[in-house]
């Protein structure tokens, strides 16, 4: 595997002596300006998971010789070494290297963000900004110099922007008088070891800066200090040689026989290289890792095998063997679920249970199977309903599972505080690494990246099997309300709302601190200048809201579905100004902009509304217009189309206008629709306000939930008043009643008696008694009806209907399909009508290409502009994002030209109305920020100056340093010098004299406060509305970083245009080029980095899911057996079933003839078998390429990719008359567990009860042999006890052989294959022939029980039949 820079990453590990640095074609070679540096390795990496390690560019170095003062100490600034001074002794001695830092990784917080490693002995460095906080791994690893002999000032060359935040949050003297400090290593570094060095962990751009990393070869004189030898020139590299290169190509040999049984459909074949590759890894010096049970291309062996129809037989073993399955491959498996105990599954329950059990993500494969059995069920009528109940019962064990990801979130905040003090270190040698390599995962040591809630609930990537799903999609897609209301899957949908790097660039709570990653950035400057008090925070702090999202986080906001939701409102706002323009315009004739506006729209809606049929329905118009708002856009945009037909057809008639007859009924006819569809136009609004609260989507849903029971109770309701109707038209249609002589006009009059009128007037014209009679009846009759008896039967019928918890999970559900909707604009860069038919006609015709976050940004550097793209942050890959070009790129690009300017006018407009308020409140209150007037009050005078670096300490007290807190020292305390009690002469009153000094000194100072207030008026007008509103907010922040924007991006239209038609790769680096930092890399250099690039950006969207997740710690797994056991058991699965679940296969089946199995019922040995196995609770299949964890024996939990449970060595099949044998008291018969019940709910179906249930006769024979298994059973354990006795007593002088009768797995035996009676856990290494005197030879050992395992309930070991 290469690396970014062509790097072979196994070769690495295996000899570290070797150069990592290539050349871009996999060649090692140590580039230019390296190995006379002593450099062998040397790469920064950034804090994304997924960074691969950047190497530093040779031209960045620069030695402390003479001319130090003109390197730039970072790369985009230009400060220097300050010229005169003199070098301290440690860096001026010998030759001492460093390169230039990079100033954008001030941020990071990974522990290994730089990797190193030497030809030779070197001593390292790290020069260190004193106003920069000091890392936890500098203070473990490093000893700082004294300041009076290792300190280098700077010279510091501020730009405009740095100076004038600094002045506005006071800090600028501060930040002028850094100086570098020098930390030294307390151990040498020596070579052949790669040493990792932490990030810097700053928070602060003004005060926080990236350390440098500087070196010194050490002379020939110069030795190691003591105790700090370690890992020499090849010392420490992996093994190779020919023993080695012989086992990888047997094992690969042996692999490729399974796979070649499997393409041969060979059962028999499959078994015995299975058995081979299993003794081959028994017998070699290091265990192989398990089969991971994949093709070449990714796709599961039993995927292939279901899609050749081979037998089901096989299928069902390799699942048996630990592979894994598709949804294809489970499908098959259920149609012939016949096959399933030929290989030791006694139903399908016990099959999905033992993949929830053993393999690598429970609830993707909880998920999956409930989709797969609920889609057999539709074609099975005969088990429809027992997998229905399954797939409700598994979607119930995920939604409970997920409760328990809540821990993840509390594990990255602990995570983030222990991250602190990483670094520092150094890593193991080449066996490690070459362990990791051949077993394709990585070690869960320090540096691996702990798993989140998106990597199990949406995880990116392409799914090989089952466990790679997507629960959230699938969720999703089968609409499962309780699983989308779940508050660890509401969490995260709501960060995915937000948009991941929005959250990082403008939603960061790091205290007080001053930083770009705040929102508040604004309202905390404006603060600290003393313009803003508690009135006027909440409307400041929107402004600085919208301010920093523009400046700061533009396009992070713009990528994000809240982003494209609410410029989505901002254009639909605008539609309804085009819209009623046109509807109450006076001119019918002309054609004006707003016309040409609003054909657009209407194109641009058709395609928006296609693109969503064909991506959220999957071009199912059934499932589209399912949804009511999908129903209320069709007929709008239908009714919209068909008004501008015909006004069309108006501008198209020759001698078309006012007095033209077809003109006029043109007209006629395009008011009435286009005025109706007024009513749709301002309907489908209701689907855009949903994200506004919370609580809007609960309303809507209740509002369509009664428009259903309404419809509904039309459909009776019609009924009687239509047969009403024609009673009373039949019978009066000739009488003289003129409002009943029409159809319609009945209809209606009884409808208005329906909402409350009354129509009994209507019979005093009738001049008949019997017809006047028998109309009040029929009325009288309808009335009671319609009023009394239905319309409080339709109140009755939305209030039984209406259940508060369904409706607000709904409401959430409708919510995830908001932001799967915004999530694919996103993705595919569209912004929606009216630029969706442009957009999409440029897309076609015009290219597209991508470049790296950050793409010159040294334009924005030198022209003082806000980073384009955002600022770097922790927790970033560079190297891994991408930002579009091209096509691509010209959404953001009418983003600016449309939303930016308008969020930008009512920030100014914001910002202005407010200025009355923070002018005033800085005159009279805030003006004490400048004067100290409140840090006087607060702190003493001499705790508030800060002490020089070259100032002598203060004397030691309570207020000596300026981070001093002074605490009370009790109730009774005065507030004297001394603190003691009030003597009398405090408490006397004060004389005449003194109360006139005290009203004179107060009228002084109320006269001095009148008289200055013009100047403090004059200076916060000066200073709000001219250096901040009119320099700052306006000028600076505002229009020059508009017009800047807009010129960047349509600079990266144009070049994506022109690089896709004459380039020869439409893919750009962020390079920086003209910044002055560091020349441009050698073309050789450069070519193989756009390579490494292209293939990060290709591997992006094709990446494997098990692959990314092996890259994580565990290897991604998050829950525990306790956890899954108390899932499975809450859902209704009896113990049994989560004791067979643990169990996995049964071990007997995997001997079974060919005639096992695929049809009849199970046999009775395999019904004992499954028993005792199910009690044993064994260990699961290891299921992953992988040896790296299994360094670490105590597992955190039952469920690991990378290895870390030792693969299980295949056991001697037991004697079916020993299969319920055991030292432990029996376990529950089948018709006891049969009874036993699940936790909480309605009794389940258990393995063993549908695998007796599957036959009378089988049941039958089950009962008579069970009471001979008993007599059996009581017989053997009699001989046992003798045995064991007799045993004691020949060994008791001997003290070699004996039997300890009842020891638990203690380390007493009594020696050399000694058997202890009754242990839970044996070890078979002294069982055999010739192991001692009164030696019981035990069967093979099982695989250490992991935490949190089932424990038996009643089962135990067996002895062999050699007892």
């Amino acid at each position: 595997m290469k690396g970014e820079a062509g790097v072979d990453k196994e070769a690495a590990m295996d000899k570290p002596t070797q150069a990592v640095l290539g050349s871009g074609d996999g060649t090692p070679s140590a580039q230019p300006g390296l190995k006379e540096r002593g450099i062998l390795e040397l790469a920064l990496h950034s804090d994304g998971r997924d960074s691969a390690g950047k190497p530093v560019d040779p031209e960045s170095f620069f030695d402390f010789g003479p001319d130090f003062a003109r390197h730039r100490l970072w790369d985009t600034t230009a400060h220097t070494l300050a010229p005169a001074q003199a070098l301290p002794d440690v860096l001026g001695r010998g030759r001492v290297h460093c390169f230039t830092a990079v100033n954008e990784a001030f941020t990071f917080t990974r522990p290994d963000y730089i990797r190193a490693s030497f030809f030779e002995p070197v001593q390292v460095y790290v020069l260190l900004v004193s106003t920069t906080k000091v890392p936890q791994w500098l203070r473990s690893d490093f000893t700082r110099l004294p300041e009076s002999r290792a300190a280098l000032a700077v010279d510091w060359a501020f730009g405009l922007h740095t100076k004038v935040l600094a002045v506005l949050s006071q800090k600028l003297a501060a930040i002028r008088g850094a100086r570098l400090h020098v930390w030294e290593r307390r151990e040498h570094c020596v070579p052949g070891v790669r040493y990792t060095f932490g990030g810097t962990e700053g928070n602060s751009p003004l005060e926080d800066y990236t350390y440098l990393l500087a070196w010194r070869l050490l002379g020939p004189g110069e030795a190691l200090r003591p105790g700090e030898r370690g890992l020499r020139g090849g010392e420490g590299g992996g093994e190779g040689g020919p023993e080695g290169d012989a086992a990888v190509a047997d094992r690969r040999a042996l692999l490729g026989r399974i796979a070649g049984a499997v393409g041969e459909d060979d059962l028999e074949q499959l078994r015995r290289a299975v058995e081979a590759y299993r003794a081959r890894s028994a017998s070699a010096p290091s265990p192989w890792p398990a089969p991971s049970w994949l093709s070449s291309g990714g796709q599961p062996l039993t995927a292939l095998a279901a899609v050749r129809n081979a037998q089901p037989r096989l299928v069902a073993y390799l699942v048996a063997q630990g592979a894994e399955l598709d949804a294809a491959a489970f499908r098959y498996l259920l149609l012939n679920a016949r096959c399933l105990p030929s290989a030791g599954f006694s139903d399908v329950s016990h099959l999905v249970l033992s993949l929830l059990a053993h393999q690598r993500n429970p609830i993707a494969c909880a998920m999956a199977c409930a989709q797969g059995l609920d889609e057999a069920a539709a074609s099975n009528s005969a088990k429809a309903k027992d997998w229905r109940d399954l797939a409700s019962r598994l979607r119930a064990v995920a939604v409970e599972l997920v409760g328990c990801l809540g821990k993840l979130e509390a594990e990255a905040a602990a995570g983030g505080q222990e991250g602190a003090g990483g670094g520092g270190g150094q890593e193991g040698g080449g066996e490690e690494g070459g362990k990791a390599a051949e077993g394709g995962g990585k070690a869960p040591g320090s540096g691996a990246v702990p798993a989140a809630v998106g990597d199990v609930l949406a995880p990116k990537g392409v799914a090989c099997s089952l466990n790679d799903a997507s629960p959230l999609a699938l969720a999703y897609a089968s609409k499962d309300l309780d699983f989308m209301s779940a508050p660890v899957v509401q969490g995260h949908l709501q960060d995915r709302w937000l948009g991941p790097d929005y959250i990082l660039l403008a939603l960061q709570e790091k205290g007080g601190t001053f930083h770009y990653q705040d929102h508040h950035l604004l309202l905390r400057l404006l603060e600290g200048s003393g313009f803003v008090g508690p009135l006027g925070r909440p409307a400041m702090a929107l402004h600085s809201y919208m301010l920093h999202m523009l400046v700061f986080a533009s396009r992070a906001f713009f990528d994000s579905p809240r982003g494209r939701w609410m410029y989505k409102m901002f254009t639909e706002a605008f539609f309804l100004y085009i819209f009623h323009s046109i509807q109450l315009m006076d001119d019918e004739v002309s054609f004006v902009w707003q016309h040409a506006l609003f054909a657009a729209y209407l194109v641009g809606w058709l395609v928006d509304e296609l693109a969503e049929a064909a991506h959220q329905y999957g071009g199912s118009l059934a499932g589209y217009f399912d949804s009511g708002f999908n129903i209320v856009e069709a007929c709008c945009w239908l009714m919209l189309a068909a008004a501008t037909g015909l006004k069309g057809a108006m501008w198209a008639l020759p001698d078309g206008g006012p007095g033209n007859e077809t003109w006029d009924q043109l007209l006629l006819a395009k008011d009435f629709i286009y005025n109706t569809a007024s009513i749709l136009v301002w309907a489908r609004l209701l689907q855009f306000i949903v994200p506004l609260h919370d609580g809007m989507g609960s309303q809507l849903m209740v509002i369509s939930q009664m428009f259903r029971e309404v419809f509904k109770f039309a459909v009776p309701g019609m009924i009687l008043l239509t047969g009403v109707t024609f009673a009373i038209f039949a019978m009066f249609r000739d009488r003289d009643i003129p409002e009943l002589t029409s159809f319609p006009n009945v209809m209606l009059k009884l409808f208005r008696t329906f909402l409350g009128e009354t129509m009994f007037d209507l019979y005093t014209g009738e001049t008949s008694a019997v017809y006047n009679l028998y109309g009040n009846i029929i009325t009288l009759l309808y009335t009671l009806v319609a009023t009394v008896v239905m319309a409080n039967l339709l109140i009755a019928l939305i209030s039984y209907h209406f259940q508060p918890e369904k409706t607000e999970a709904q409401s959430r559900f409708q919510m995830a399909e908001i932001l799967a909707h915004y999530e694919y604009l996103v993705q595919h860069h569209l912004v929606g009508a009216p630029f969706s038919g442009p957009q999409a006609a440029a897309a076609a015709l015009l290219p597209s290409g991508a470049r790296q976050k950050g793409s010159s940004s040294w334009v924005a550097e030198a022209l003082s502009l806000s980073p384009m793209d955002g600022i770097v942050v922790s927790g970033e890959n560079t190297d891994a994002k991408f930002l579009p070009t091209g096509s691509h790129e010209i959404p953001y690009l009418l983003w600016l030209l449309t939303f930016y300017p308008f969020t930008l006018a009512l920030s100014w407009a914001l910002y202005w109305a407010m200025a009355p308020y923070c002018v005033a409140h800085f005159t009279l209150f805030g003006y004490r920020k400048w004067t100290g007037g409140e840090a006087g009050q607060a702190l003493p005078k001499s705790g508030s100056a800060k002490v020089a670096p070259g100032d002598a300490p203060a004397p030691a007290g309570p207020s000596s340093s300026p981070g001093a807190v002074d605490m009370m020292e009790g109730a009774g305390a005065g507030q004297g010098g001394e603190g003691g009690p009030a003597g009398p002469s405090e408490l006397a009153p004060p004389s005449k004299a003194q109360v006139l000094a005290s009203c004179a000194r107060l009228l002084l100072s109320w006269a001095a406060y009148a008289a200055t207030r013009p100047l403090w008026l004059a200076l916060g007008a000066a200073g709000y509305c001219g250096l901040l509103g009119g320099l700052l907010v306006t000028l600076w922040l505002g229009a020059y970083t508009w017009v800047g924007k807009l010129a960047f991006h349509a600079y990266w239209v144009l070049r994506g245009w022109v690089q896709g038609w004459l380039g020869a790769s439409n893919i750009v680096l962020a390079s920086r080029e003209g910044s002055g930092a560091s020349s441009a890399p050698a073309p050789p250099t450069r070519s193989s980095a756009l390579a490494a690039a292209r293939g990060r950006h290709a591997a992006a969207a094709r990446s494997w899911v098990r692959l990314q997740q092996a890259e994580l710690r565990d290897g991604g797994q998050v829950t525990t057996w306790p956890e899954l056991a108390r899932a499975l058991r809450h859902a209704g699965f009896k113990r049994s079933e989560v004791a067979a679940a643990a169990a996995g296969a049964a071990p007997e089946a995997g001997a079974a003839g060919p005639g096992a199995g695929g049809r009849g019922r199970p046999s009775a040995a395999l019904t004992r078998a499954f028993s005792a196995s199910a009690q044993r609770a064994s260990a699961s299949l290891d299921v992953q390429e992988g040896a790296a964890a299994r360094a670490s024996p105590a597992a955190p939990h039952h469920l690991r990719l990378s290895g870390a449970v030792p693969q299980p060595q295949p056991q001697p099949q037991p004697h079916p008359a020993d299969a319920g044998d055991s030292s432990d008291p029996e376990p529950p018969s089948s018709e006891g567990e049969e009874e036993e019940g699940p936790v909480g709910g309605a009794g389940g179906r258990g393995p063993l009860a549908g695998a007796v249930e599957a036959s009378r006769v089988a049941r039958r024979v089950a009962r008579r042999v069970e009471a001979e298994l008993r007599e059996a059973v009581a017989g053997i354990r009699r001989d046992v006890g003798e045995a064991a006795r007799a045993a004691a007593a020949l060994g008791a002088g001997a003290g070699a052989g004996g039997l300890l009768p009842g020891s638990v797995g203690g380390p007493h035996a009594g020696g050399p294959g000694g058997l202890r009676a009754g242990s839970a856990r044996t070890s078979g290494s002294g069982a055999g022939a010739g192991a001692g005197a009164g030696g019981v030879a035990a069967m093979p050992p099982m695989p250490p029980s992991r935490p949190g395992s089932v424990h038996r309930e009643g089962g135990g070991r067996r002895l062999s039949s050699a007892d």
